[in-house]
């Protein structure tokens, strides 16, 4: 290497390269002799491992892939724009590939945790839901209110503590008040009904009955968003059975309507597959419902996620 290529590689590197002068190297006149320069200085000047020297040879490399760019023929830039695009094509493919995948673990982990306190059962009313909890509250106030109407009689009269008492008791009882609400779904695993569907319908807070249906004969009529307290993807349902049998007194009956509660426990898929539509006649249902039984089934004998496992997963 001679001593006029030094002072000139020395005065690319501090002066041009540093303020990364593209301009200056590819309006030479012979760029392979800039080439040939920059590489011999690398060689013997450049420190790769230090910052200065990453940033040398990340703007050479951008001063080669520039030179490239722009002495190509227009059959290059056609070859190379179809190649960048399928290039980008194929990242985004793979992305997809990766979030559809992370989605499948997601709700997978969200079925398990479902099962871990649906117990075998394919839908579980919560037994403290948000509206019941409202309602404990509501008599805990109304309790104390009563227990302390002498001190607000005093301050108030008695006329509007009685009034609020009253109110906030009532409140109370509305929140527990229940009307052919489903509280639990099953599968029936033995018996003449094996397949079949056994729901328990609460009549009361008090008292319920289970019915028998044939998960062809049921479907969601509309969704009750009001209902969907904090929970995503659940929102309360009204069913419509077009038959079912009453397991109590063996009384076949017709279109009836259940409500179902938002805030429960549920299996997702099976659920989703009791609310579809279903021709009643087709092979193609009767198949598909075989393939959610025998899914669920599998998913209840794992025994779901529970304790500090489902702490994590959550």
């Amino acid at each position: 290497m001679t001593h006029s290529t030094i002072n000139y590689a020395f005065f690319v590197r501090t002066d041009k390269s540093d303020a990364k002068d593209f301009e200056f190297f590819m309006t030479q006149g012979n760029f392979m002799k800039v080439v040939d320069t920059l590489e011999k200085y690398q060689q013997r000047v450049v420190n790769t491992k230090s910052e200065s020297g990453k940033e040398f040879v990340l703007f050479k490399r951008q001063l080669y892939q520039m030179y490239e760019v722009q002495n190509r023929s227009i059959d290059e830039h056609d070859q190379f724009s179809t190649k960048l695009e399928r290039q980008n094509l194929r990242w985004l493919y793979r992305a997809n590939l990766d979030y559809i995948g992370e989605m499948k673990q997601v709700s997978f982990l969200d079925t398990m945790v479902a099962h871990g306190s649906l117990k075998g059962s394919v839908f579980k009313m919560k037994t403290l839901s948000a509206s019941r909890i409202n309602g404990l509250a509501a008599w805990a106030i109304a309790g104390a209110s009563y227990f302390n109407f002498t001190t607000l009689s005093l301050l108030l009269g008695p006329t509007l503590p009685t009034l609020g008492i009253v109110a906030t008791a009532l409140y109370g009882a509305t929140s527990f008040g229940v009307q052919d609400v489903i509280g639990q779904i099953d599968y029936v695993t033995e018996g003449e009904h094996t397949g079949l569907l056994r729901m328990k319908v609460y009549k009361t807070p008090f008292s319920s009955r289970t019915i028998i249906v044939n998960p062809k004969y049921t479907m969601a009529t509309c969704a009750v968003g009001a209902d969907d307290v904090g929970e995503d993807d659940a929102e309360g349902n009204i069913l419509h059975c077009f038959e079912y049998l009453d397991e109590s007194t063996g009384t076949p009956h017709r279109n009836g309507f259940f409500t179902v509660p938002a805030d429960a426990h549920r299996d997702i898929t099976t659920m989703e597959w009791v609310f579809a539509k279903k021709e009643m006649e087709s092979e193609t249902d009767a198949m598909y419902n075989e393939v959610i039984i025998s899914r669920h089934m599998r998913l209840a004998q794992t025994g779901g996620v529970t304790g500090l496992r489902k702490l994590v997963v959550e």
